[in-house]
């Protein structure tokens, strides 16, 4: 399959076939892997059947950079609401913090009465200590007639909580893993008068040898 000019991979085409078939969906993928393009992909569809689409985020400073993204390909169908910054509030596409939604829900539900996505970015802060009920009270408590699109490189017990979101949702939510990152990691370590190194073993053998025999 090919979006955007680009070829998927298999866990990009099980969230976007679950999207297709106006189903929640949850992706959880190593950062890098491209669960943006899900993302996009709702978006997309929201437009094209003429309706809302809201973008939560755990922190305003990633709000904000999905808003310019957004801006970029879309102009002013897009929309920002956070605590500091109030830009088309009733945008077609709006990015806003996750407090803000969860807020909404509580005072002005009607508000979301024409939203058919709610794309949460970094889920896994539903568990946080201090801030996951922020999580836990959107989706319990947001118009069942929105559906979710739940994305996060790590989050532990992804099919138990793929299950508890079914216990309180009513539209069916799939639950789509990708283990294999595209974008391998590498550590490297630097120390003064020794320069840079990738793995400590080599930093030991480089230590001992310049270690005099008499030492």
């Amino acid at each position: 399959m090919f979006y955007r000019g680009l070829q998927l991979d298999r866990f990009q085409e099980e969230a976007i076939r679950a999207i297709d078939h106006e189903r929640s969906v949850i992706v959880a993928a190593p950062t890098g892997a491209g669960k943006t393009v899900v993302a996009e992909y709702a978006v997309d569809k929201c437009i094209q059947g003429d309706r809302r689409v809201i973008y939560t985020a755990p922190i305003k400073a990633l709000s904000n950079q999905k808003y310019r993204d957004f801006f970029e390909r879309y102009g002013d169908r897009v929309g920002i609401l956070t605590g500091d910054v109030v830009l088309n509030p009733y945008a077609q596409i709006l990015l806003m913090t996750t407090e803000i939604f969860r807020n909404t829900i509580f005072d002005d539900i009607e508000r979301l009465a024409d939203v058919e996505y709610a794309i949460f970015d970094e889920i896994h802060y539903i568990n946080d200590v201090e801030r996951g009920t922020v999580w836990e009270e959107s989706i319990i408590f947001a118009p069942q007639h929105i559906k979710f699109a739940c994305l996060s490189a790590t989050i532990p017990n992804l099919n138990q909580f793929g299950d508890w979101m079914r216990s309180v949702r009513e539209i069916e939510i799939d639950v789509v893993q990708e283990l294999e990152r595209p974008v391998p990691l590498e550590h490297h370590l630097y120390l003064d008068g020794y320069g840079l190194y990738r793995n400590l073993a080599l930093l030991s053998c480089h230590r001992f040898a310049s270690v005099p025999a008499d030492s």
